[in-house]
């Protein structure tokens, strides 16, 4: 048995291998650039076309995040923002992360306030849900809101102690 060949440098999965190979080599700018070019042809891409090739939806998200993550770690967080709104318009099924992610890059690029108060609403959506707790509790120390993340982070850890909770160690390490 034989392995699978090697992508053709201009499919969209060559041009993600590449994108992705340029990332991890350091090579930040370039790796963006073709991000940006892959994630330009597939949002374009047709229904029937996804519906044919569904493995497209998924390296578009797969692509779409990487480039966030790149754009971020250069500080380009009004990009990132608009990167991953695409994700929030194309798969809804993960839309509580998206909104999550969009938050926390608002309150990174300066739009504190905004960043905050999405975070906040998500936690009251999902009143239960440790997590949401424990990240607004660290979105706002970093803001210098001490008193609403301690606030945050008491409730997450009130949660862990009601029941079974991965995120007891995060929220004591916060605390």
């Amino acid at each position: 048995m034989s392995a699978s060949p090697p992508p053709l440098p201009d499919s969209y999965e060559g041009l993600y291998h590449r994108a992705h190979n340029l990332a991890q080599s350091g090579d930040v700018e370039a790796a963006i650039a073709l991000y940006w070019r892959l994630t330009d042809r597939l949002r374009h891409l047709s229904e029937r076309i996804l519906a044919r090739r569904p493995q497209l939806r998924e390296l578009h998200r797969q692509a779409r995040l990487e480039l966030t993550g790149l754009l971020a770690s250069e500080g380009r967080y009004a990009e990132a923002l608009e990167t991953e709104k695409v994700l929030l318009e194309t798969d809804s099924g993960e839309a509580e992360s998206w909104r999550r992610d969009l938050a926390v890059l608002r309150a990174a690029k300066g739009e504190v306030e905004a960043g905050l108060a999405e975070l906040q609403a998500l936690a009251e959506e999902s009143p239960d849900e440790p997590q949401d707790w424990l990240l607004l509790g660290i979105e706002s120390r970093l803001a210098g809101h001490l008193s609403e993340s301690q606030n945050a982070l008491d409730r997450a850890y009130q949660i862990c102690l009601a029941g079974n909770c991965d995120h007891l160690a995060d929220v004591h390490y916060q605390r």
